[in-house]
């Protein structure tokens, strides 16, 4: 058996044990898994909120959201202000307790800074439990990592003007379909790092937490980086036969550049893992990216397939950063799971569930620790 294959089966393992463990009432939502392709897809397609037609003249692409409507018939509240959740945040300005630093935690520090490049827009009821039907902003964030020898790290990307050109036709259209995306040139991860006066030649490693549209939209913009993330993230989409099956997991493998297998370096879960200090429970383990203990990976499975988040301290602070194991802050904080509709675009609903109680014990635990999920919009609000 290769190293590969020992590594997704013991992932397989790993996510069965901690799948038995999941506690919630999943009887709605293993009642949805179990429907045939195409009810899943039709019952996807009724909870769209935009008119396909909309969709078809092509005006999300181009339009800035300030100015143009919603085919839904209104403007879209955003999560949580009024103004575009795009630009650079000082991650210093984040809301937060104040700072108690773990034993053992962050020992090279980084510095950083999040951006988000264009938003996406679904209704809030589908998103979380209680949620509104009114239609909501979710902004595709991403992280640089300024690190004091490697440079500037940056996990996931952001979309991109490609995840257009990726969803002209069907099956992809489906994708835009139900993911209505809102992105102009000037919110794309280079141009705005440019701005921030890094040049994107300069990026020499892109953490990938998952491999889904919105996260890896813009990896193409970024030549000299090398591809960090857990094996399973890629191998799971790799044996998918077909175009359908793709979309349906949330990926569109024409984002990734021709050279990727060359330029990837997949987590050696072997070497690379390690114990996790007390204030990270219930996490117990870990995988130290770089060998100095500046970034830890931790397998944040449910969402997508090897879906990994960061950890790591900036300015004193520790941060997790837990991609889409969490819409928003709320749903860590309250344990608010999303309608079990959204079960459907699960990878594994059971360990979603799983992981996102694990969020809200940890930040029970350790509210000095700072999460952030890649769409939750409070970030913005903080800095304005």
């Amino acid at each position: 058996m290769s190293s590969n294959e020992a590594g997704n089966e013991r992932c397989r393992e790993r996510e069965a044990e901690q799948a038995k463990s999941a506690s919630p009432d999943l009887r709605e939502a293993e009642q949805a898994k179990s429907a045939p392709p195409d009810l899943r897809e039709a019952d996807l397609a009724k909870s769209a909120p935009h008119d396909l037609r909309e969709v078809d003249r092509g005006k999300n692409a181009s339009l800035d959201p300030r100015d143009a409507e919603l085919a839904s018939g209104g403007r879209p509240e955003t999560v949580p202000s009024e103004g575009r959740p795009q630009g650079r945040t000082d991650a210093s300005r984040l809301p937060g307790p104040p700072v108690t630093r773990c034993h053992g935690a962050g020992r090279t520090p980084v510095k950083l800074t999040l951006f988000a490049a264009g938003y996406c827009t679904h209704r809030e009821c589908l998103t979380i439990r209680g949620g509104a039907r009114r239609t909501i902003r979710f902004p595709a964030m991403f992280a640089c990592l300024e690190h004091p020898d490697l440079g500037p790290i940056l996990f996931d990307t952001g979309y991109s003007r490609r995840f257009f050109e990726q969803t002209e036709r069907f099956p992809g259209r489906l994708y835009r379909w139900t993911t209505p995306v809102y992105f102009r040139e000037e919110d794309s991860a280079a141009r705005q790092l440019r701005e921030a006066g890094i040049d994107p030649d300069d990026v020499r490693t892109i953490i990938l937490s998952h491999f889904h549209a919105d996260h890896i939209g813009g990896v193409m913009d970024f030549p000299q980086a090398q591809f960090v993330y857990l094996n399973e993230a890629y191998e799971s989409l790799r044996i998918r036969q077909s175009a359908m099956a793709m979309v349906m997991a949330g990926f569109l493998p024409g984002l990734l550049p021709a050279d990727f297998d060359r330029r990837s370096r997949p987590i050696d879960e072997a070497k690379q893992r390690i114990a996790l200090p007390d204030c990270l429970l219930p996490f117990e383990h870990g995988y130290d990216l770089f060998g100095d203990g500046s970034v830890i990976a931790i397998d944040l499975s449910g969402h997508a397939p090897g879906q990994i988040g960061i950890y790591f301290t900036s300015a004193g602070q520790e941060y997790l950063l837990c991609a889409d194991a969490a819409w928003s802050s709320r749903a860590y904080r309250e344990y608010a799971a999303p309608h079990p509709l959204a079960g459907l675009i699960k990878s594994d609903w059971r360990l979603y569930l799983h992981n996102l109680q694990r969020l809200h014990e940890l930040h029970a635990r350790s509210p000095h620790i700072r999460i952030v999920p890649t769409h939750c919009g409070e970030w913005r609000e903080s800095a304005q």
